[in-house]
């Protein structure tokens, strides 16, 4: 199946009740005929079980495992009080999370879209990404002129799937919405889900027969609002 209308689930951190609201949304309002969540579903303050379910349950979500999910599994840096603990899972949701695969590929009417977490890209990557200084990593980046790669991880991943004909990189990991192009490939990431200053909270929508980026806001859990359309 080639899809085209594709919902992008930021790191959602136990999040429950705007995963709830995100996928009711995108279901019924957007109609998606896919859903993708780029991990971090656990660690926060609020329901990883619910979020399990919710993700599991939904025929239409794939997801990958971040950083976040495989510490939990792991039993690593469990100390801190958000940290999600594995006995608070039910077997049916550990299963889930141990068989999240760390990135995904499918086909697209364009060639092919990687879904990854990005916790294994370093900082000049990152830097890269979000404009190329370590002040714009911070911040969100719509940027769409033509870049050329410059930092070595930008370069080996674009090499390693240039056989598979790969044009989307999506992740997440950073908490800040991102939107490039370098060297014809995009690279988009939808924010999270987790309420803080320092992040974008929503989701975007990639319509590859538009084609076009939309990124929705949820300054509460239960309001959702278009923050900005991107054609392409």
């Amino acid at each position: 199946m080639s899809y085209k209308k594709i919902g992008v689930l930021g790191d959602i951190h136990t999040s429950h009740e705007r995963l709830e609201t995100a996928l009711n949304y995108l279901h019924q309002e957007v109609v998606c005929d896919l859903i993708l969540c780029v991990g971090d579903i656990v660690d926060g303050p609020d329901d990883a079980e619910e979020c399990c379910d919710l993700l599991r349950e939904d025929p239409l979500v794939w997801a990958v495992s971040g950083n976040h999910d495989r510490w939990c599994l792991q039993g690593h840096r469990r100390e801190l009080s958000t940290a999600t603990q594995k006995d608070d899972l039910s077997e049916e949701n550990i299963d889930y999370l141990v068989g999240l695969p760390a990135h995904r590929l499918l086909p697209i009417p364009q060639g092919q879209l990687l879904i990854f977490h990005g916790d294994a890209l370093d900082r000049p990557a990152w830097q890269e990404l979000y404009g190329g200084s370590a002040e714009t990593e911070g911040r969100s980046t719509i940027d769409l002129s033509l870049a050329t790669a410059s930092s070595e991880q930008i370069r080996s991943l674009l090499k390693r799937w240039a056989g598979t004909s790969v044009r989307w990189f999506i992740l997440g990991h950073k908490h800040r919405r991102l939107l490039r192009c370098i060297e014809g490939h995009f690279f988009l990431n939808p924010g999270a889900f987790r309420h803080g200053r320092s992040f974008d909270v929503g989701f975007c929508v990639l319509d590859l027969q538009a084609p076009s980026v939309t990124f929705y806001d949820m300054p509460q859990i239960s309001t959702i609002r278009q923050a900005r359309h991107i054609a392409l």
